[in-house]
């Protein structure tokens, strides 16, 4: 069964790239169909892409090299696109157009170009080739999602392709939170931040990225002061998203320190960088704080926008207890038969033990 789903697996795989490939080959240069050099170098690969026999063979070995001379630009690229998604780096390497100064760099080029570097085992410069192609940081953290159910071990190599090749602080704080959110509960810790330490050398532990991942490390440690520390370094240098003052405002809170969890907090909720569904979190947390200060008041009002962002059954059953504690007796039945319909609630929820 696990080598039918990886067969099959592989082979969706293989026809995606292929039908990409084929697709940006012909709405590029409707000519290409035409030679019978590109013909003769297309049909082997192309057949073998969309074979579903495991003892097809190796289709690098039905490579004319000498075919490859006689191709257009485009063709060039098309064959050596569909050798990447075949396996065939090394005869890839051969046929794509070179990443010349005057050579058209479009995104696809630059992307089968640091398919060829991953392919050999060169993380660090395959990442610096996906981070000059506009999007491919975007399509890195799709592929990484798509295989997550089905092959742990690849979807966390491409999540930490992503992480590596992100071409903005906007995609770096996109791709770091979508990392944590989609794997941390799915491997060891001790694994999980073995992960991290590894990230965190590559982009070196006293830069702002550097140090908002020794921070986040620290924090699933259960250090929480050496936490602080280091996201606080992070946003002094300029990583100032809002995930990052989240993970400050929650390490500042378990160290104790009140005053500059909530200031971590408000300033997650105002940062110019945030990451998308993650507000309601953000708003929870911060009520959660003012009401450990007896500030049910204040809290209120995040709580409220929390739900209305999001009707996830945790934060409709905090809003009424919350309701409750104010004396919103009304409100607050409301509020908890809202959260009870959520297909993901528990069978017995906080604001129904009152």
């Amino acid at each position: 069964m696990v080598v039918m789903m990886r067969s099959q697996r592989t082979t969706f795989s293989i026809v995606y790239f292929a039908l990409m490939c084929i697709l940006a080959l012909v709405q590029s240069t409707p000519h290409l169909v035409s030679g019978l050099a590109f013909r003769a170098a297309l049909r082997p690969l192309y057949g073998a892409a969309f074979t579903n026999r495991v003892d097809a063979g190796n289709p690098c070995g039905d490579v004319d090299e000498a075919s490859f001379r006689r191709l257009t630009i485009g063709q060039q690229l098309a064959v050596g696109s569909l050798l990447n998604s075949l396996s065939c780096s090394e005869h890839a390497a051969q046929v794509l157009p070179q990443l010349t100064a005057v050579s058209e760099r479009s995104a696809l080029l630059v992307y089968q170009w640091g398919l060829v570097a991953w392919n050999r085992g060169d993380m660090t410069g395959a990442a610096a080739l996906w981070r000059q192609g506009q999007g491919i940081d975007q399509h890195l953290l799709l592929q990484a999602r798509r295989v997550r159910d089905t092959d742990l071990d690849e979807a966390q190599r491409w999540y930490e392709a992503a992480i590596m090749s992100a071409s903005s602080p906007q995609m770096q704080a996109k791709t770091i939170t979508a990392y944590t959110e989609d794997l941390r509960g799915r491997m060891p810790a001790e694994i999980f931040r073995t992960h991290l330490a590894y990230l965190e050398s590559y982009f070196g532990s006293d830069t702002a990225f550097g140090y908002r991942l020794g921070g986040q490390r620290a924090f699933l440690e259960g250090s929480y002061v050496v936490a602080v520390e280091r996201f606080s370094h992070a946003t002094a240098l300029g990583f100032a998203d809002a995930e990052t003052w989240y993970w400050l405002g929650e390490a500042a809170w378990r160290s104790g320190d009140f005053l500059t969890a909530e200031r971590a907090l408000r300033a997650a909720l105002d940062a110019p960088i945030q990451v998308t569904g993650r507000r309601p979190w953000h708003l929870n947390h911060l009520a959660a704080l003012l009401i450990t200060q007896k500030r049910l008041d204040e809290a209120l009002v995040f709580q409220e926008e929390a739900v209305r962002l999001n009707n996830y059954y945790f934060y409709a059953d905090n809003l009424a207890v919350l309701y409750a504690q104010l004396g919103q007796t009304a409100q607050a039945q409301a509020m908890c038969a809202q959260a009870a319909t959520s297909n993901s609630a528990p069978q017995k929820l906080r604001c129904q033990q009152q």
